[in-house]
């Protein structure tokens, strides 16, 4: 049996901290998004509806479990966890009313957010929090190797590049082709895709002496300079975040940001009429649920079945063009690349079935990937999934080598080996 301590000493500012975040998306997704054309969401709900109610209503049920299961047990895993969780669920509440979304949608996310947090609540993973400091016998050989690649990688740049770097964010774009077309595909693609999100950040935020460090931030800043994908250093911000933020208040600082971040957009818009900062927030959390929503509703009750990916060996692809470009052309404008997180993509995929495989995969990473100071590794893989697939997460996003990093790291702890063997969750 396992026995769940709550901790009610900011579990009451937590509840009130999550229902100002969801006003303030509310306030902002009904005022401030619509004026962003095609890019923002259009009206058709109202305050104090059926829909709005209850939006309400799945709010309190899901997120009192979630603040149940952060406030019995929380580390960095769990942070990064919550920082998805109010980042792909409270706009699609929002989005349920204020643009009358799809409704079983909205029960599909509602069903895995509180499966998901109910599972993990009565989940043993051992003893947390006992060895974060403890050193792994693989810690220097993966350091060692990651800075390789990443020189390795650096000095391929350089003699196509140069020293000139552009860090501007005007042209992140001819930047981006122009690095797209040398880098071409293949192997290499992946190598420079695990870079950022695998390698460097492994040295920055893991490896222990400072000229890795060193080389792991210089190499991700000429990254920026030549690829010119700004993704790179919003999920790398995201993790140093949480790494270096309390564990016991890092999910009070998340949902203080949120709510910031759209105070701040609302008053910067409505105030000065300043579109930057309105559109900052449009676009890391309205555009994507809007996103997610005409997926569901342009493709209906027809199963994708990744018959446009690796299973168009055995089902067919009705539509000319890859499902983001197709949105994208679709619905906003010709050229655009429609990309929507881990929930949507597994549910115009196999609909309500993906739950199953979904709920599996955090429940073995919560079971794998014990409290370790190497948790850290895994955070770059949950930010990503805002705005990825899990296959492509896995695989081009770096997902596979985070997760098989840091079990092999987990698994040469000594002193954390032991006490996951003590709790029956390995073997020799």
């Amino acid at each position: 049996m396992v026995s769940i301590s709550v901790r009610h000493d900011g579990a009451l500012a937590l509840v009130i901290l999550s229902a100002l975040a969801k006003i303030c998306i509310d306030y902002f997704m009904f005022f401030i998004s619509p004026e962003f054309g095609v890019y923002g969401v259009v009206v058709s709900g109202s305050f104090y509806s059926f829909e709005y109610w209850r939006s309400w209503v799945l709010f309190f049920v899901v997120t009192s479990l979630q603040i149940i299961y952060i406030r019995g047990r929380g580390d960095i895993f769990d942070c990064a966890l919550s920082f998805i969780f109010y980042a792909i669920f409270f706009p699609v509440l929002s989005y349920s009313w204020v643009s009358s979304g799809n409704s079983d949608y909205l029960y599909f996310c509602a069903l895995f957010w509180f499966s998901l947090f109910f599972i993990l609540t009565f989940l043993p993973v051992g003893e947390r929090g006992r060895h974060v400091g403890e050193a792994s016998r693989m810690e220097g050989g993966l350091s060692w190797t990651y800075l390789f690649l990443v020189c390795l990688l650096g000095v391929l740049m350089l003699m196509k590049f140069g020293l000139a770097l552009d860090l501007g964010f005007d042209s992140v774009y001819e930047r981006r082709k122009a690095f797209g077309d040398w880098r071409g595909g293949g192997p290499i693609a992946y190598l420079y895709s695990w870079s950022v999100y695998v390698f460097a950040a492994f040295l920055i935020f893991v490896s222990r002496p400072v000229v890795f460090r060193a080389a792991g931030f210089v190499y991700l800043v000429y990254f920026f300079g030549v690829a010119g994908d700004k993704v790179y250093l919003f999920l790398l911000g995201v993790v140093f975040f949480l790494r270096f933020s309390s564990l016991r208040g890092g999910v009070a600082l998340i949902l203080c940001f949120l709510i910031a971040l759209n105070a701040f957009g609302v008053m910067m818009y409505s105030i000065l009429g300043d579109v930057w900062a309105a559109a900052v927030v449009n676009r890391f959390l309205v555009l994507p649920v809007d996103i997610s929503f005409k997926y569901v509703s342009f493709f209906g009750n027809d199963l994708l079945l990744y018959s446009y990916s690796f299973l168009s060996s055995f089902f067919d692809y009705s539509f000319s063009d890859l499902p983001a470009f197709l949105i994208g052309s679709q619905f906003y404008v010709v050229g655009d690349n429609a990309n929507v997180n881990f929930l949507t993509d597994a549910y115009v995929n196999f609909g309500w079935l993906s739950v199953l495989p979904l709920l599996l995969f955090f429940l073995l990473l919560r079971v794998l990937l014990s409290d370790t100071r190497y948790l850290v590794i895994i955070v770059p893989l949950l930010v990503q999934a805002l705005n990825t697939p899990l296959p492509t997460l896995l695989l081009t996003g770096g997902g596979g080598v985070m997760v098989i990093s840091c079990y092999i790291l987990n698994r040469y702890t000594p002193a954390l080996y032991g006490g996951l063997k003590g709790h029956g969750l390995v073997s020799r």
